[in-house]
């Protein structure tokens, strides 16, 4: 079965992220997982400056890097598996 967008679209659908912001940092990461528990991905937020931080801001920096990074791990993913079958 050929890969598609829409397949990618709907996997992505589906991962659930979980966030962490490192203690006495104005980091904060995103690891995205499928149902399984498989981690597909990871993302982080951009340095910003101290006064300008704020969690909710670096959850959704973090997130957005991470669903890039997720989006072309399940492409490749998904084409081995139609390659492999």
């Amino acid at each position: 079965m050929p890969v598609t967008p829409l397949h990618i679209k709907e996997l992505a659908s589906q991962l659930q992220p979980k966030f962490h912001q490192y203690p006495d940092t104005k980091t904060v990461v995103c690891s995205l997982f499928l149902p399984n528990g498989y981690e597909v991905a990871t993302g982080s937020s951009l340095g910003l400056s101290p006064d300008r931080f704020s969690e909710k801001d670096g959850e959704q920096w973090a997130y957005r890097d991470a669903m890039a990074k997720a989006i072309d791990q399940l492409w490749r993913i998904k084409t081995y598996e139609a390659m492999d079958s």
